[in-house]
């Protein structure tokens, strides 16, 4: 059912554990509310019920939202948005921070999979991601050998949507993933940061091509390795 009875209040912040803020707005008498961890990002979805209401859309009563804001799902694979961001960051980007993205898209990619048939080897989906597929100029633009087209082809319709990222549940297990090295060991602290560095300032760029609604990664709690700051005293100059 819908209705044009609409009335949107202001921001309120919610003093938590970790502070939020809250929006909250009333459809035919039905209370609404959603909760964001910035103001900037309530204030947002606050105008845009307001330019809403303004423009005379009718609300659901059921979802208590207009047609303009009816949360589609992203129908964009995660690897085809790494590529869009990849092609974003590249130019601009020294050549350990470029050989930084690669390293971490490809993690991410490798835990963003689905199992399909005719899967190839995690490592021949490794070199074709670390060595033509996140790098520019890309497939497209180069000779690719047959048996690494074959792989990216997989790898394309293999790909989870972009939008799991939005559960917490795929998160946390893209997050634990970088934890680990290829041969099951634990990865360097620093490398770890690094490549969530990445995975943020990515799905950064998702909420900034409206991919996502907000950032997914910062909003799961979890525990990020320790960086240890003592000396190896194998690698300290001495006097001989």
């Amino acid at each position: 059912m819908k209705s044009l009875d609409v009335k949107v209040w202001g921001v309120r912040k919610r003093d938590t554990k970790t502070p939020s803020y809250g929006v909250r707005w009333s459809v035919a008498g039905g209370v609404f509310s959603e909760s964001f961890r910035t103001k900037a990002l309530a204030d947002h979805y606050r105008t845009k019920l307001m330019r809403a209401m303004r423009d005379g859309e009718e609300f659901d009563t059921e979802s208590g939202l207009p047609a303009s804001m009816e949360e589609k799902k992203s129908a964009v694979s995660w690897y085809a948005f790494a590529l869009r961001y990849l092609a974003m960051k590249w130019p601009h980007a020294a050549p350990n921070t470029r050989d930084g993205i690669n390293e971490s898209l490809t993690s991410v990619t490798l835990e963003l999979l689905d199992e399909r048939a005719g899967r190839p080897s995690h490592e021949m989906i490794r070199k074709a991601l670390r060595n033509w597929a996140f790098v520019l100029p890309g497939p497209d633009d180069r000779e690719v050998p047959d048996d690494v087209r074959n792989v990216l082809h997989w790898v394309s319709k293999a790909s989870r949507p972009l939008a799991d990222l939005a559960e917490p549940a795929m998160v946390r297990a893209v997050l634990d993933s970088l934890k680990l090295r290829l041969d099951g060991t634990a990865a360097a602290a620093e490398t770890v940061r690094r490549k969530r560095r990445t995975l943020v300032n990515a799905a950064n760029y998702a909420v900034d091509l409206g991919e996502l609604r907000e950032n997914p990664i910062t909003a799961v709690r979890w525990q990020k390795p320790k960086v240890s700051n003592q000396v190896d005293p194998r690698v300290v100059a001495n006097p001989e």
